[in-house]
């Protein structure tokens, strides 16, 4: 593998890829090595991953290419994850549902990419509106009677989609505004309710600035926040196909207010800076 090239000469290896696909079968030198990921994907938990899944499907060529390099074999996805140190970037709150079963694994807080670029002159000084922020590959079905039931329970009119494959909301009453990336971080604190597929870096960039979610997944690893956020009560997990009825069973101003105080929590957490300096303590450059 070419991308591992740099080895030999590099203070630390640093890992945010799925190690099923990737490196399951790499002989590692003998340097530093560290993993980011999330605390539900890389140690046994009552969910359902789509690594576990890959890695029962190929367990026995997985281990017969490692034969082939004189390497042990890996009894569960679980043994992936035998790093140095592995970062989990997972708000306390959700890491504190789990039981954190190695001593190498550390928490360190939630990391999200927040864009610097400035936002279209349309949805400046909006009143409170929806964000629906479903990532690359976001295809939730928004039917029309998803939008009206959303439109009400958010007591709002306007819904900002970033992403690809938007909804269309003709014949709605909540307008929708539809585009490729955005700078989230600068219009957030006036977003009435977030929904996203589940995934890491949008619903926690929602939750650090105090927005309620409703959490469509599409995939196993989306549902586990799906399930997740629901049980500490910042969430709405709902089927992709789901017309929207079961908003009625829950209290916005509820929600809201779970969601500002776990984001005061986040607040006092910085991830980025507390996984870099367990990367640099296990450097060889430290």
């Amino acid at each position: 593998m070419k991308i591992f090239g740099f080895w030999r000469s590099s203070g630390i290896i640093v890992l945010d890829i799925s190690p099923i696909m990737w490196t399951a079968t790499v002989a590692w030198p003998s340097i530093p090595r560290a993993m980011v990921t999330n605390i539900f994907l890389a140690q046994k938990t009552q969910f359902t991953t789509v690594q576990s899944v890959q890695f029962e499907q190929r367990k026995h060529e997985i281990n017969a290419l490692r034969a082939d390099k004189n390497l042990p074999d890996l009894q569960d996805f679980c043994d992936l994850y035998d790093a140095d140190v592995v970062c989990f970037t997972d708000p306390k709150p959700v890491v504190d549902m789990f039981d954190i079963q190695k001593q190498h694994h550390k928490s360190c807080g939630a990391c999200f990419m927040e864009l610097a670029s400035p936002y279209p002159d349309e949805i400046d000084d909006m009143p409170p509106f929806i964000l629906a922020s479903m990532g690359s590959t976001g295809k939730a079905n928004f039917n029309a009677d998803f939008l009206e039931r959303l439109g009400q329970f958010s007591a709002c009119d306007q819904m900002i989609y970033v992403g690809p494959n938007p909804p269309l909301s003709d014949g709605t009453k909540l307008e929708c505004k539809s585009f490729d990336r955005l700078p989230l971080n600068q219009f957030l604190p006036n977003v009435s309710v977030a929904i996203t597929q589940g995934g890491n870096g949008s619903s926690y960039q929602a939750l650090s600035y105090g927005a309620p979610l409703v959490v469509i997944p599409s995939h196993a690893n989306q549902s586990i926040l799906g399930e997740v956020l629901p049980e500490l009560g910042v969430g709405i997990c709902l089927p992709e196909e789901s017309k929207g009825e079961e908003l009625d069973d829950f209290d916005l101003r509820k929600l809201t207010g779970n969601a500002q105080q776990f984001a005061i929590t986040m607040q006092q957490e910085d991830g980025p800076k507390t996984a870099v300096g367990y990367l640099i303590a296990r450097s060889a450059f430290a």
